[in-house]
């Protein structure tokens, strides 16, 4: 796990692991949303769309890089909604949208 409430080098350590495929599944808080390489990364799941356009296509973009594929799984109620909305008007895409849950 990575957060802003733990120190530096306990993150780099936790990133290392990860990199080296000692642990396979890293959870994440935005601290993990820019400035960070992980070329073999190809999924990323939110647990609700960010609050701004930007935020996504960092997190997002943190999956399929250099021509790789990846995929970005974000969760969201129907009052999220229009944050999805915003996100594909911005960057002129569309979700596909998996399953509704009641």
């Amino acid at each position: 796990m990575i957060h802003g409430d733990i120190p530096q080098k306990q993150r780099d350590w936790a990133m290392n692991q990860f990199k080296q495929g000692r642990v396979q599944i890293i959870v994440c808080t935005d601290v993990c949303a820019r400035g960070i390489d992980l070329p073999d990364l190809d999924l990323v799941i939110q647990t609700e769309p960010p609050k701004d356009v930007d935020s996504y296509v960092h997190r997002s973009g943190r999956t399929g890089r250099n021509g790789s594929e990846g995929t970005c799984v974000t969760f969201y109620n129907r009052n999220k909604g229009f944050a999805l909305t915003k996100i594909e008007r911005a960057n002129n895409m569309k979700f596909e949208e998996v399953q509704k849950f009641r």
